[in-house]
């Protein structure tokens, strides 16, 4: 069963992102030349918004693994289980980010720790909290 991304851009807005990571080191990372983008120009900065919805491309590709979750499923999560998405794509995002600029240092720990929980969502070991997965078991 096949459905299309729900979600054109990413499951995490540049906003929520800009809680989890400091705006000066992703502003350092989106920026080229030696810039550093701006706070308020990274809310709306293509190479973010790129790295994000790249992330949330492989979210969806590990759920949709085994039709365990659909794109509107991940819309859908709300309180902790929403956060622990949002963190994913961020992670996921972030990681992103060093692989562009691999100057500016090593990735980071936490997109390993991401795509370990990529793995765990394809395999079902790790699963979100939606009560219709809960019910199927």
């Amino acid at each position: 069963m096949s459905t299309p991304i729900s979600n054109s851009t990413s499951y995490i807005s540049p906003a929520e992102f800009l809680k989890r990571y400091d705006a000066r080191t992703v502003g350092d990372l989106c920026g080229d030349l030696n810039s550093r983008v701006t706070p308020t120009a990274l809310l709306t900065d293509p190479n973010l918004q790129a790295v994000l919805s790249d992330g949330a491309g492989m979210i969806e590709q590990a759920c949709l693994v085994g039709n365990r979750y659909l794109p509107t499923d991940l819309v859908a999560l709300t309180g902790v289980s929403q956060a622990s998405l949002y963190r994913l794509n961020a992670d996921l995002a972030i990681g992103m980010l060093y692989q562009r600029r691999p100057d500016l240092g090593p990735v980071p720990e936490q997109y390993g720790m991401a795509m370990s929980m990529l793995a765990a969502l394809e395999a079902g070991t790790l699963i979100f909290g939606l009560q219709e997965t809960m019910d199927a078991g």
